[in-house]
């Protein structure tokens, strides 16, 4: 090492080395100094007038608009239900014409036009400077229950839409109901037998290769006539779109003539349907 120290390339290398510099010692840091906030101005007594002046003259521009005819509601427009149920809705919503639409409260109206038995759903817009706009989801009529010589239309969900004359067809299918059950529009069906009929006929597609004319529940059993007075015994009301299912492909492998001609189908056991044709029960008889 000694021998190394005292070449020439040694003395440069240690007086390159006591020349470099020693970086112990900190390096200056540029001061920052940050830029001070504005404290927070005191409006003027001018100020504080001019902007309850503007708050005052916003408020009484609100109570005129909401007191006078200037946004009076002149026209209701409907749409989204058929012509029966506009209709009904125009007139539940009489008393609203006239009504600001600044005052018009649109949460109850959509309330008063959902309570009537023919709407599910309704939504109110305003229009301005005159118009309402009603946006109704009107029941879908599932079929028609009759009592004795009274009859009502009833929707998929179960409720009473309106009463029906007797001797009127909308082409429903039809469901009996005992003479103890009471109905009226609005209310719900509670009596069990007819609601296992109701479940029933949601379970049919909307394309069922025969039309249903009518379906009962009784004794645990649910029974549908089908076009043709053909009866479909479904069993137990249990699995039905399955056992509906089945109906129907027994029913599509089968030619139209021979389609009108059964006299039953029975698919209590889905998997293992059976049909009987009315001559076949002729001759057996």
């Amino acid at each position: 090492m000694r021998a190394a120290n005292s070449s020439p390339m040694g003395r440069r290398l240690v007086l390159a080395l006591g020349r470099a510099p020693s970086f112990r010692s900190g390096l200056p840091l540029p001061s920052f100094r940050l830029p001070s906030l504005p404290s927070p101005r005191t409006p003027t007594r001018r100020e504080l007038l001019t902007f309850a002046g503007i708050l005052v003259l916003l408020g009484a521009a609100y109570a005129v608009a909401r007191e006078s005819r200037v946004f009076a509601v002149r026209t209701v427009t409907i749409s989204g239900g058929p012509p029966t149920v506009g209709r009904e809705v125009q007139a539940s919503l009489e008393d609203v014409l006239g009504t600001s639409l600044v005052a018009l409260d649109s949460e109850d109206v959509e309330r008063r036009i959902a309570a009537l038995p023919s709407v599910r759903t309704a939504r109110v817009d305003r229009a301005f400077p005159h118009e309402l706009t009603v946006l109704v989801e009107a029941e879908r009529p599932l079929a028609v229950v009759r009592r004795g010589r009274q009859a009502w239309v009833i929707a998929e969900t179960g409720t009473v839409i309106r009463e029906l004359e007797w001797e009127d067809s909308i082409g429903l299918p039809r469901i009996r109901l005992a003479e103890t059950v009471s109905l009226r529009p609005g209310l719900s069906l509670t009596d069990r037998d007819a609601q296992v009929a109701v479940t029933t006929l949601r379970a049919l597609p909307r394309r069922f290769p025969l039309a249903v004319e009518s379906v009962r529940a009784a004794d645990g059993a649910v029974t549908a006539v089908l076009e043709g007075n053909v009866a479909l015994e479904l069993g137990p009301p249990a699995d039905l779109r399955r056992k509906i299912a089945a109906a129907a492909a027994v029913l599509r492998s089968l030619p139209e003539d021979e389609r009108r001609t059964l006299a039953y189908l029975d698919v209590a056991l889905p998997q293992r349907p059976v049909a009987a044709a009315k001559s076949q029960l002729e001759s057996e008889g």
